[in-house]
């Protein structure tokens, strides 16, 4: 049976994680640990998500490589399995009914971009954002709920996050909405290849705003 929240959930009632499970295989090095304004990306990650929940923890495959001393981390319990393996461990880890799940490469997350999708889980499963370029499965809101499905995917193979919209009550929530809060979409830029990197380095003053 799905479970669903009955009252709106609080900033407490909602547990963070950051996935970091995969292998820059694009990049070329561990993205998570690229320098951007002095501090490593999956710091401005933590920063701002620590700024709205109260419980935030890392989902690797290698905890060890990615040891820092402001974060803890879970190991994924099925690796190999791209995003839904980091959901489905991190939903399981969470001592939270809910999850905001993010990539350790989206070092402009605005605050205000969480607490909008937060104040939007009442009732729900799973709430993700569409942004310019569709949605944005890795920054939304998972309900245990998703757990089954989850699993279900995994089990079948189906490593694509998406399917989880249409087995769960989700709300999709439009582009036009989080451009009210992130006009210009910050918070979904992610960090991939060396391009995206050199390009990030010139954008210092980006990602200060909607705090």
């Amino acid at each position: 049976m799905i479970r669903r929240a009955t009252t709106a959930p609080k900033a407490e009632d909602i547990s963070a994680a950051i996935l970091a499970g995969g292998t820059s295989r694009r990049m070329g090095t561990d993205k998570a640990l690229l320098l951007h304004g002095g501090k490593p990306m999956i710091q401005w990650v933590r920063e701002a998500v620590a700024k709205v929940f109260v419980n935030v923890f890392l989902v690797t495959s290698d905890p060890a490589r990615l040891a820092v001393p402001w974060i803890p981390a879970v190991h994924d319990r099925i690796t190999g399995q791209g995003p839904l393996g980091g959901i489905d461990a991190a939903l399981r880890h969470a001592p939270t009914e809910f999850t905001f799940i993010t990539g350790c490469d989206m070092p402009f997350l605005s605050p205000a971009v969480l607490r909008f999708l937060a104040a939007r889980a009442h009732g729900c499963d799973l709430v993700i954002p569409c942004g310019p370029n569709g949605l944005e499965p890795l920054c939304a809101i998972y309900g245990k709920g998703c757990l089954p499905f989850v699993e279900e995917g995994l089990t079948a193979g189906q490593r694509n996050v998406i399917h989880l919209i249409d087995r769960v009550h989700a709300l999709v929530v439009p582009a036009v909405e989080i451009a009210t809060v992130d006009p210009e979409f910050l918070s979904f830029l992610n960090v991939n290849t060396p391009d995206d990197y050199r390009r990030l380095q010139k954008a210092d003053n980006w990602g200060r705003g909607n705090p």
